[in-house]
């Protein structure tokens, strides 16, 4: 069971995200951990966690690139295990059910590894939490190293969040 007194980190559309893949015509603008955090900061659309650990599902449900992939949302029940990002630290346990919310947009799906570490921004929903799962992988990233997770914790102390974007030229005509 999740547990509703972890702090909610901020809210965010994943449309958004999406919105900003479709338009870049599936070519994935390279974003971190810290670029997400942000986004989700300034946002007001719907409420998210930021989770740190092992997620295990069956990888034959998650649908593929190609010709087939669907064309609507599919959602896939996972089992994550790990902490949630509270008030200063990963410091609340965390066991249950997520769903993965898999969108595939011109024949590409997004892709995750059966019981691997991840840092994920999952969405709070009325009884679940979702993980949006666009062909970018936008809202999940490898905590195998714990970097993206030392990334988190920067940007929630008001530290330096460090960004991946890239940065357009300057021009000094």
């Amino acid at each position: 069971m999740w547990s509703m007194r972890s702090v909610l980190i901020s809210k965010v559309a994943a449309a958004l995200i999406l919105s900003a893949t479709q338009a870049a015509a599936l070519t994935c603008v390279p974003m971190g951990p810290g670029d997400v955090y942000q986004i989700i900061a300034r946002e007001e659309a719907a409420e998210y966690v930021v989770l740190e650990g092992r997620l295990s599902f069956d990888p034959t449900s998650l649908p593929q690139s190609g010709k087939s992939a669907p064309k609507k949302p599919q959602r896939i029940s996972a089992h994550f295990t790990g902490l949630m990002l509270g008030e200063r630290f990963f410091d609340q346990d965390v066991t249950g059910e997520l769903l993965i919310e898999s969108h595939c947009e011109a024949g590409q799906c997004g892709a995750l590894q059966d019981g691997e570490r991840y840092l994920l921004f999952a969405r709070q929903e009325a009884d679940a939490l979702v993980l949006p799962l666009d062909p970018c992988v936008s809202f999940a990233f490898s905590a195998a190293d714990g970097a993206a997770g030392d990334v988190i914790l920067q940007c929630h102390k008001g530290l330096e969040c460090p960004s991946e974007l890239p940065v357009p030229p300057v021009s000094f005509d």
